[in-house]
């Protein structure tokens, strides 16, 4: 039988038997009178689990944490800290340093839990865990004590094909599309990339681009028919000669020469799928830093915050999640075309996240890199609407989508006119909460409101 033994900081070696779960605990460390129980509960339900790790209380803050991230710990080293792990698993060391375990973790794409429980007090931190950045020379000095991020990559920017999907509007009282002003913030980037390839149709009036933006600039017609951002990306990437390929909007603008190599760091780690930049409104708040899903809705956290302000949830360091945007999205070209693209299902709305969801549910990660900072004139380059239909085909593919990023605790005011303040990180409902333990891995089930209709006999919502 399964038995928790704590292994205290200096402490020697206590004996492990291969069924039992050694617990590493910092010396100022209290653990909670149900955690043992709870620890040990959640591995036996969860054999495949090699791992599990808990929300904290730090001082008087409780730390709601989300599920495991590997690129996080990358990031963050000692983020995920303390954590139980099953002492037979062929890595562990039961006398090594604590952030081995954790990043071993990382690096084996082992499976690790996180129990959205407070299971450990702790005082207040005397100082940075993290590694010296000198020991790994992918990395450098992160946005704060005890983080990292990766350094970029040029021979990925350099591969990257640009695919810009346009319908040639024009900024409110302006007279030259929006296409021409993010070429020209694209010639920052140092090196180039392969190659940018506007994809455009019928709606598009007036010049067509033609200068160089130290990348050649190929137009490629999406056919005719209404604006369709979907049926444009998949031109654009068969037409497309790059390793990589980034999906763009026209409204994007560039502002320094490495933000497509931090993006394409992430894309050495074969188990990323996709990676996300952090886009800005043109006042500096925040449109995206990643995105999450609550009761089947994608929403944006930390609209309208300064980038400064995610700090305390993650928000300013590389980290996985459910979904980025497609207005700045860069994946591997064969991994976009090996699941069929972006789904023609969903020609302006939901096809980013549905994209991202096929790439998770093909076994990759999708991570976001927030030192890749643009400014976003969201929704400048057509309406902001989304229509009946398109809710309904997303729901009826994916149901009720579980975001394991979102911590279960947070705050949701339900307000039907802005549903994006469930995103916005509050505080936790009852800091004294306590959920299910669960895995990064995405599941779905049909939404409430879909089994209701599906009862009275009410046909799918999938024609426009």
């Amino acid at each position: 039988m399964a038995a928790l033994k704590v292994i205290a900081q200096g402490s020697p070696d206590i004996g492990l038997d291969p069924d039992d779960i050694a617990l590493h605990l910092p010396s100022d460390a209290q653990l909670e009178p149900r955690a043992g129980q709870e620890i040990l509960a959640a591995m036996a339900e969860h054999p495949q689990a090699v791992a599990i790790y808990w929300d904290i209380v730090v001082g008087d803050r409780r730390q709601a944490r989300p599920a495991w991230s590997p690129t996080r710990v990358q990031s963050e080293p000692g983020v995920c800290l303390p954590l139980a792990v099953r002492a037979s698993w062929p890595q562990f060391d039961p006398l090594g340093d604590p952030l081995e375990v954790e990043r071993r973790l990382a690096a084996s794409n082992a499976v690790v839990f996180h129990a959205p429980s407070v299971l450990t007090r702790h005082a207040d931190p005397a100082g940075s865990t993290v590694e010296p950045v000198g020991d790994d020379p992918r990395f450098e000095p992160g946005p704060r004590p005890g983080t990292r991020r990766r350094r970029p990559s040029n021979p990925g920017q350099a591969s990257t094909s640009i695919i810009i999907p346009s319908a040639g509007r024009c900024q409110p009282g302006a007279t030259t599309p929006m296409l021409f002003r993010c070429l020209q913030t694209l010639a920052l980037l140092d090196p180039s990339p392969l190659e940018v390839i506007a994809v455009i149709g019928d709606e598009y009036q007036g010049e067509l681009p033609t200068q160089d933006c130290g990348a050649p600039v190929r137009v490629v017609s999406r056919g005719a028919g209404p604006f369709d951002f979907s049926r444009a990306i998949n031109c654009g990437l068969l037409a497309s000669r790059g390793e990589l390929v980034l999906l763009l909007n026209d409204d994007i603008e560039a502002e320094t020469a490495d933000w497509l190599g931090r993006m394409a760091a992430h894309l050495q780690d074969p188990t990323v799928g996709a990676v996300g930049a952090a886009l800005v409104y043109p006042d500096r708040t925040v449109q995206h830093v990643g995105m999450v899903i609550d009761d089947a809705h994608p929403l944006h956290p930390f609209q309208h915050h300064q980038l400064a302000d995610t700090a305390g949830h993650g928000g300013d360091v590389a980290r996985d999640t459910i979904s980025v945007t497609g207005a700045c999205l860069l994946a591997r070209r064969p991994d976009l075309l090996a699941i069929g693209g972006m789904s023609r299902e969903f020609p302006t709305s939901y096809g980013d996240i549905d994209l991202c969801l096929r790439l998770r549910r093909s076994g990759f990660r999708v991570v976001v890199e927030p030192a890749a900072v643009l400014v976003h004139h969201e929704s400048a380059s057509r309406e902001a609407t989304i229509e009946p239909w398109e809710w309904g085909r997303f729901i009826y593919r994916w149901g009720e989508v579980i975001d394991p990023w979102y911590h279960p605790g947070y705050q949701r005011p339900d307000d039907p006119d802005h549903k994006n303040r469930n995103a916005d990180h509050l505080g936790p409902v009852d800091p004294k909460g306590s959920w299910p333990a669960r895995s990064s891995e995405v599941h779905s089930r049909m939404h409430e409101s879909q089994i209701h209709e599906y009862r009275l006999g009410i046909p799918p919502r999938i024609h426009p």
